[in-house]
């Protein structure tokens, strides 16, 4: 190998934290809001199907989470 593989495998560290899947989740609902806004008020129509599956998405990911999924 080229180079020192000094990585500690065995201790990976801490996974995603709730709080974190959480904002995210309420970002790409705020970032979908905007998207669908400034879509209608420059009709650019892609801007609003990019928004919509986005809200689609993000609802989707917050229900399976809240239902114990993930």
């Amino acid at each position: 190998m080229r180079y020192r593989d000094t990585g500690d495998y065995q201790n990976l560290g801490v996974p995603v934290d709730d709080n974190l899947v959480f904002f995210s989740i309420l970002l790409g609902i705020v970032l979908a809001v905007a998207f669908i806004v400034v879509g209608i008020r420059v009709k650019r129509y892609w801007m609003v199907i990019w928004g919509t599956g986005l809200v689609f998405a993000s609802l989707s990911y917050f229900v399976m989470r809240m239902l114990g999924y993930f």
